[in-house]
């Protein structure tokens, strides 16, 4: 059930952001995938990218400190 969890919020974050164009939502759908799994480098370094385009300096900055783990 947490893997699938998982998947759900992951696919969640690629459709709000390919096909909804809603980074909000991507943002909230990506955050709930990581709680899950935390050292997912993929979703961490989509998250990664996602925050460089939104006025959020401490959500990638955490993000980033994730990703030198």
């Amino acid at each position: 059930p947490e893997l699938r969890r998982f998947d759900y919020w992951s696919r969640l974050g690629r459709l709000a952001q390919e096909g909804l164009d809603d980074p909000d939502l991507a943002r909230k759908a990506f955050e709930a995938a990581l709680k899950l799994r935390p050292d997912h480098r993929p979703t961490l370094q989509v998250l990664a990218e996602l925050y460089r385009s939104l006025p959020e300096p401490a959500g990638l900055a955490s993000v980033l400190g994730a990703l030198l783990k």
